[in-house]
């Protein structure tokens, strides 16, 4: 049992970190929010937490390379309207799914569910934040 409360905590301490890590990170090139060092500190953060083996980090870092720079080619263009941002958006889900696709041949599935629970937390964050500046502003 104090294993488990030890486990549990530490994840919950990890998660903290993250955010934190991820909140202050600086955004990339046109407001994208995948820079480098946010990519780095996402990746490390999922070794620790999804426990990849030491075959599996390379493969990881790997699919997480070719996501950003699918996203570093979806820079928008000055003034590209509604049309433009609801583009942007539907290859941004798309990418994201292939790397869920690519994530899921490597790893096992408990691993496959914590890096669910990872990305959906870390969507509800940006939602809570994306709120929070919409009422300061």
């Amino acid at each position: 049992m104090r294993l488990t409360f030890c486990f549990s905590f530490s994840g919950l301490l990890l998660s903290g970190l993250l955010f934190v890590q991820l909140s202050s990170a600086q955004r990339g090139p046109r407001g994208l929010g995948d820079s480098p060092e946010l990519q780095e500190a996402r990746i490390d953060s999922l070794i620790f937490l999804l426990e990849l083996t030491e075959d599996q980090i390379p493969v990881v870092r790997a699919i997480f390379s070719d996501r950003l720079e699918s996203l570093r080619e979806l820079r928008p263009e000055r003034n590209g309207g509604r049309e433009q941002f609801q583009m942007i958006r539907a290859e941004r889900q798309k990418i994201n799914k292939e790397t869920e696709i690519a994530l899921g041949v490597f790893l096992s599935p408990e691993q496959m569910n914590r890096y669910r629970r990872f990305i959906e937390r870390q969507n509800s964050d940006r939602k809570t934040q994306m709120r929070r500046r919409g009422r300061q502003n």
